[in-house]
């Protein structure tokens, strides 16, 4: 077959094919429109005016006081209630209150879900539920998993119940999804979606990076670790990420720096991430946890701009059962756990980033200090004592002491 018809065959096949492809497009189009026409179970919600929300998990009634008998039955919640801040979403409340929340997290398991649940006669399940068929479905405020949106002065944005799984057979169709409704509604509807937490753990929430800074600002790091005797090993460079490391303190009896070792062991520190947030570092008993003093001292200096900022990281005692070590930061204000992982590359011994010191090399030969003579010490001359003086000693006697005959 010559090129031309193969050419010609494939603009057949290819027209062919743009016929149906161009009657799907349509097809999904128009289904794309006409979701966007169906209304919203909180039409006009946006996560614009939104300041925070609270995700409640029912625990049962809470007794009724016996000064009132008349009283209605409150339900009791475990909470997870987090706010909007300057920093972002925050926990509000608990002993996390101030973490860091994931803003993934708040997007996919809260804003999502108020702005996704949709009405219309193909998701209507039960119009005006009596009190009994809310149970059912795990819809009476005593069973459903709620999800509230706050806005300026705490004011409500969007409520909503959450209640059982599609699955469990109450639809004659296999659809994912939940059934819901709002709280002043009693209209159950399928809200499709393949899986919805209801988590109001707030460690599950947390948001982990400690800290994350950028290779190329890196200008300073600084060690100080047991096997470095109390000593600070400090390094640096000028801005840029492809200038080489100079030691400003090094170990006695080193040679040359090892570029490498020390490139590698600050990449490891770019980017920290807890294995848990524990309670707030003020009034802990950092003594006990090995953190006053640290067992190990790391800082990275970072320069972005005119802008200087010092991270300070300190790593402590192990935590009894765990591979994990229980840290601070500068950049956090809770007491921290690190992953072992992470502090086995700060426990290396600092001489480890230099080379050895290399020997004294020999003297030349004919080296005048190689070889030197010691001078020759001046002779003392003892001059002789004044007067005649026996030219011989006079000689030893060898008799007795008697006199002669």
């Amino acid at each position: 077959m010559n090129l031309n018809r193969s050419n010609g065959i494939l603009a057949v096949l290819a027209l062919a094919l743009a016929v149906p492809t161009v009657l799907v497009l349509r097809s999904e189009s128009s289904t794309f429109t006409a979701l966007d026409r169906v209304p919203r179970l909180f039409d006009g919600f946006t996560s614009t005016n939104m300041q925070g929300f609270v995700l409640g998990l029912p625990k049962g009634m809470a007794p009724v006081p016996a000064n009132d008998p008349n009283a209605k039955p409150q339900v009791q919640y475990d909470m997870l209630q987090v706010a909007r801040s300057d920093k972002g979403w925050q926990v509000a409340g608990g002993d996390l209150a101030g973490a860091p929340v994931q803003a993934s997290r708040v997007e996919n398991d809260v804003i999502k879900h108020l702005t996704d649940v949709r009405t219309g006669n193909d998701v209507l399940v039960v119009k005006d539920a009596t009190d009994e068929q809310l149970a059912a479905y795990d819809l009476s405020e005593e069973k459903a998993f709620v999800i509230k949106a706050v806005g300026q002065g705490n004011s409500t944005l969007a409520e909503l119940l959450v209640g059982k799984d599609s699955s469990s057979g109450k639809t004659t169709e296999s659809v994912r999804g939940v059934f819901v409704r709002t709280r002043d509604g009693r209209d159950i509807w399928l809200y499709e979606v393949p899986y919805l937490q209801r988590s109001v753990d707030a460690s599950q929430w947390i948001d982990r990076v400690v800290y994350q800074v950028k290779q190329e600002q890196v200008t300073r790091f600084t060690l100080r670790n047991p096997a470095s005797n109390g000593l600070e090993l400090a390094f640096s460079r000028k801005d840029g990420s492809t200038a080489s490391w100079t030691a400003d303190v090094a170990p006695p009896e080193t040679g040359a720096l090892r570029q490498m070792e020390v490139e590698n062991l600050v990449q490891r520190l770019l980017t920290v991430s807890a294995a848990e947030l524990r309670r707030p570092a003020q009034g802990a008993n950092l003594g006990e946890l090995g953190l006053q003093p640290p067992q190990y001292e790391v800082s990275l200096t970072t320069k972005d701009g005119e802008t200087e900022k010092v991270v300070r990281l300190l790593v402590g005692a192990k935590v009894d059962g765990k591979e994990e070590y229980y840290a601070s930061s500068s950049e956090s204000k809770f007491l921290l756990t690190l992953p072992s992982y992470l502090v086995t590359g700060l426990e290396r011994n600092p001489k480890e980033l230099f080379d050895p010191k290399a020997p004294a090399e020999p003297a030349p030969p004919g080296d005048a200090k190689a070889a030197e003579v010691p001078a020759p010490q001046p002779q003392v001359v003892v001059p002789p004592a004044e007067g005649p003086q026996p030219s011989n000693p006079p000689p030893a006697r060898t008799g007795g002491t008697g006199g002669g005959g």
